[in-house]
């Protein structure tokens, strides 16, 4: 197991917290940050060590401010997380690399049992029969024993389940023989030859997540001598009830809710798996996390197989997915055909005909006699109702939501996911299915998650509204601009003022700049990027990161294909460019500064009267 290259003992870490602690960022309590300059765990974690070396019990706010950013989006990594994970790197005298935090108490195992068959050795099993039974239909190998076989096998991998273990109280571990140990969450890498840190990252972004920001606080405050505050669960009746309003259901089984969105597509997916094989359809340039983490069940499950559809620039979106149909209904093998698709769409923002959709996928159900489902991810406009609106087209066609809720659900205070079912039969079945699952993968959301969305759900249709008409006030001044600037009548990507009516609010858009008439190709490739650093020149007012709907009086801004688009294809990605720009996209929160507008139009000035090869 590498060991930490810094000087700093576990004691040193305890001496300084307590000025840690006090002077943590504001910031670093949010759920998005900043994406320039990022770091990533390990070289921000040895800037941390080198800062306690230096100044020891002497931190000041200043001094983590310029620590920068592990990473821009608390499901991959936050500050707080790296913080704590950092401390039982040095107690275990290992580098952060292999140190991992779940909000899953059984994640870090099939994290593990991800990178091959694993033999778990604890006093206690981590997993009852019936979670067995799912883990075996994932296609994942794990065996419970009590004991440390007497032969070891170089093709196993032992992982040592400490039951009693605590994140406050971490126990001394035992590493003779264990490539691993599992305890409260945690997965102590000891050979990273026989699980690799980089595949346990990627297995915990997309079907998991670190520890909250307000457990980190609470262990933190724990091991620097303070007492954490009693967390009370509350009622999430209400909460519930609103959520499967808000999609327009009316199924009998209560909306299923998860640490963060990926994790919640991960239970349905896994639960697919439990019913029969499964053949997805998703847009080629759909998120990507929900365009990895799809790629990722398919190489894991030969039940499993992906399909894509295009729907960039001028492609038409039913259009699209006939075609990748008529391809189903030749190499399809699965027994169930899941079409997932946001709508809007990110990040074209195309709402498609509803009543052509459901039309093209009941013929295609009727020829193959396939069990079809829609599953709608919801997160650009959370309050559409969109079960309802399939429903008053063909009451029996099943259609389910998927929905982030970081966003403008919980106003952008946490993470969280969630699953919500229709009326359905077939619907019904795939729900009971989630609930085993989501409980064999331990991936509900937690208490703190919970409670932040049961005090701030209430008024996310108003401020959907809101956050729209901003969009849709600030994308006319960005194109009068840019037809000022250069003459060209630029589109948006955006929602018509129909879809909008229709309850599809959502408070983004995208964009292709055009370019200057002389430019060169590297040039146009920078141009987004360029308008992006441009904006986020005014930190109070915007910021270069990936969300949206959040209720912070902050602007967003990124490029979808170096920032949320990083697991797409390449050439998916250059669909979506025009005269070799690529999109840029803004998003916009519930309320914000005037000074935006003034903001916008400066910077398209900005931009094309430096930008090479402009008029």
């Amino acid at each position: 197991m590498p060991t930490s290259d810094m000087s700093v003992t576990s004691s040193d870490f305890l001496s300084a917290l307590p000025s840690i602690v006090s002077a943590i960022p504001k910031d670093w309590y949010g759920t998005t940050f900043a994406n320039l300059a990022l770091k990533s765990r390990k070289p921000w974690s040895e800037e941390l060590l080198k800062l306690i070396q230096e100044k020891k019990n002497g931190i000041t706010k200043e001094d983590l401010d310029a620590l920068g950013n592990a990473e821009d989006y608390w499901r991959v990594s936050s500050n707080i997380s790296c913080l704590l994970e950092c401390y039982y790197a040095v107690l275990y005298s290992t580098t952060i690399s292999n140190i991992f935090t779940f909000t899953s108490s059984r994640m870090p195992a099939i994290a593990a049992a991800r990178c091959g068959e694993v033999c778990l050795v604890g006093s206690s099993p981590l997993f009852t029969k019936e979670h067995m039974e799912i883990i075996e239909t994932l296609n994942l190998k794990i065996t419970q024993t009590t004991t440390l076989p007497p032969s070891i096998s170089p093709n196993t991998i032992y992982v040592n389940y400490i039951p009693e273990g605590t994140a406050e109280s971490p126990p001394p571990l035992s590493g003779d023989g264990y490539d691993a140990t599992v305890f409260a969450g945690i997965l102590v890498i000891h050979n990273d030859d026989k699980i690799p840190p980089a595949d346990v990252l990627v297995t915990r972004k997309r079907m998991s997540c670190p520890f909250t920001t307000p457990l980190c606080s609470s262990i933190l405050n724990s091991l620097s001598g303070g007492q954490p505050a009693p967390v009370v669960a509350s009622d999430p009746t209400e909460f519930l009830t609103h959520l499967q309003k808000m999609s327009g259901s009316t199924c009998p089984i209560p909306p299923r809710t998860f640490g963060a969105g990926l994790p919640a597509l991960c239970s349905m997916w896994s639960s697919m798996l439990t019913l029969g094989s499964v053949d997805v359809l998703m847009a080629s340039t759909a998120y990507g996390g929900s365009s990895q983490l799809t790629d990722l069940m398919t190489l894991q499950n030969p039940n499993f197989n992906k399909y894509t559809f295009d729907i960039q620039g001028e492609a038409d979106f039913v259009e699209s997915v006939s075609l990748t149909l008529d391809k189903l209904k030749e190499s399809g093998t699965g027994e169930y055909v899941v079409i997932m698709t946001e709508i809007p769409t990110n990040p074209d923002m195309k709402v498609p005909s509803l009543k052509k959709f459901i039309t093209l996928l009941n013929s295609y159900k009727s020829s193959t006699s396939k069990n079809v489902i829609l599953l709608v991810d919801t997160t650009f406009a959370p309050a559409s109702s969109v079960i309802s609106k399939v429903q008053s087209i063909d009451p029996d066609f099943t259609c389910m939501a998927f929905v982030s809720m970081s966003k403008s659900v919980s106003r952008g205070l946490t993470c969280a996911g969630g699953i919500v079912g229709s009326h359905t039969d077939l619907s019904s079945k795939v729900m009971q299915a989630v609930v085993k699952v989501s409980d064999a993968l331990d991936s509900a959301a937690t208490v703190y998650q919970v409670n932040t969305l049961v005090e701030n759900h209430t008024g996310v249709e108003q401020r959907n509204r809101d956050a729209y008409n901003l969009a849709k006030e600030v994308g006319e001044v960005l194109c009068s601009q840019v037809k000022k600037s250069t003459g060209v009548d630029m589109p948006l990507a955006f929602v018509t003022a129909a879809n909008a009516s229709d309850g599809f609010t959502t408070s983004t858009f995208s964009f292709n700049l055009p370019p200057p008439p002389n430019a060169s190709d590297e040039d146009k490739a920078g141009l987004a990027q360029k308008f992006v650093d441009v904006l986020q020149l005014d930190t109070e007012l915007f910021k270069p990161c990936v969300s949206f709907g959040q209720d912070n009086r902050k602007c967003y801004a990124t490029v979808p294909a170096t920032s949320t688009q990083g697991a797409i294809k390449e050439e998916d990605k250059i669909k979506q460019a025009k005269g070799g720009v690529q999109l840029t996209r803004l998003s916009f929160p519930v309320s914000m500064d005037e000074r935006v507008k003034d903001v916008v139009r400066e910077a398209v000035g900005r931009l094309y009267e430096e930008m090479p090869g402009s008029v």
